[in-house]
């Protein structure tokens, strides 16, 4: 029995990593880049203010398969982003054929689409 309990355990501490595609998505340029899902916070906004050219971005995000004229969610600070992940890891766990991508929008100078990714 105490094997199937530390089983049980390692199963549930396991983290699923993925690597993403993020797609910067500005008013004149569209550029990408790929993270895994466990990259901390810090590093991943540093990337994505740096292809924006914003020392002061407000992120938002979509993920493939959100609703095309549901408002995109806030990227602006470190739990915001691991509620990303969350969602991100779950997207990927249950694709079989599709790509999941995030497109990050500046909310500041970024025009945000009325049409959302994967749809």
């Amino acid at each position: 029995m105490p094997v199937f309990i530390t089983a049980h355990l390692i199963l549930r501490t396991a983290q699923l990593v993925w690597a993403l595609d993020i797609i910067i998505v500005g008013k004149n340029v569209q550029s990408t880049f790929t993270i895994q899902t466990d990259l901390c916070w810090d590093d991943f906004y540093d990337r994505a203010r740096a292809k924006f050219d914003d020392p002061q971005a407000k992120l938002a995000y979509k993920l493939t398969g959100d609703a095309a004229r549901a408002p995109p969610f806030q990227l602006n600070d470190a739990d915001e982003y691991s509620k990303a992940m969350g969602r991100a890891v779950e997207l990927c766990t249950r694709a079989r054929t599709r790509k999941i991508e995030m497109s990050v929008y500046n909310q500041v100078s970024s025009p945000i689409p009325k049409v959302g990714i994967g749809e």
